[in-house]
């Protein structure tokens, strides 16, 4: 009977265990994406970004949208929603622009756009100032959204400088015309942004011409 009873209290308790946190697992992914590419801003001497609660709001919805649609175009949604408007409806006011991917890891994730020449440029484009990211899993994957923002369109440099033995992928210094893959002033280049893939799977992208 005793035996019986301690059987009965290890069902119990395996019944009622807490499963993972996948909150907690997303926080990290973000504290570590933040790092890095904050590292990677320092290494060229251009300012670090700030977390900020909307962008990271918009982020993370455009994350959820991804992992649980089979989309076809990856920054404007069926009701005709862009990384822009996502944003302002979130509360930032000001610029936006935008990267996802999907992946295993935020590692992962982080490799693809250091790799890929205009997702890089974004990431350390030396007009953002403000950053949001987002990860969510669901039925289509993983999927990792960066919004970046600025309130104004000024660039603060600083002092070129390490960051704990970082090692930033070779790639030319940004541009004043660099693009952004978001809303850019009339006196900047249009920004690509990515559509979607072709049969092989290639990424697909557009320019426009603003929002």
């Amino acid at each position: 009977m005793r035996r019986l009873f301690c059987i009965l209290v290890l069902l119990i308790l395996g019944l009622t265990a807490s499963p993972p946190n996948p909150t907690a697992a997303a926080s990290n992914e973000v504290g570590w994406l933040l790092t890095q590419i904050n590292c990677l801003r320092q290494s060229l001497g251009i300012a670090p970004l700030t977390l900020n609660p909307s962008l990271t709001i918009s982020a993370t919805q455009q994350s959820t949208y991804l992992s649980t649609h089979n989309a076809t175009n990856m920054h404007v949604q069926p009701d005709g929603s862009t990384p822009l408007s996502r944003a302002h409806a979130a509360g930032f006011t000001g610029y936006v622009g935008e990267n996802v991917v999907a992946g295993s890891t935020a590692k992962e994730a982080f490799v693809w756009w250091q790799g890929d020449d205009i997702h890089y440029r974004n990431m350390i484009n030396p007009h953002w100032t403000s950053i949001g990211i987002g990860v969510a899993s669901g039925s289509d994957g993983t999927w990792y959204t960066l919004d970046l923002g600025a309130k104004t369109w000024k660039v603060n440099w600083i002092p070129a400088a390490a960051c704990g033995g970082f090692v930033p992928a070779t790639s030319s210094p940004p541009t004043e015309g660099a693009p952004t893959n978001g809303k850019a002033p009339t006196s900047v280049a249009a920004a690509p942004i990515v559509m979607g893939r072709d049969d092989q799977g290639n990424i697909k992208h557009q320019v426009q011409n603003g929002e």
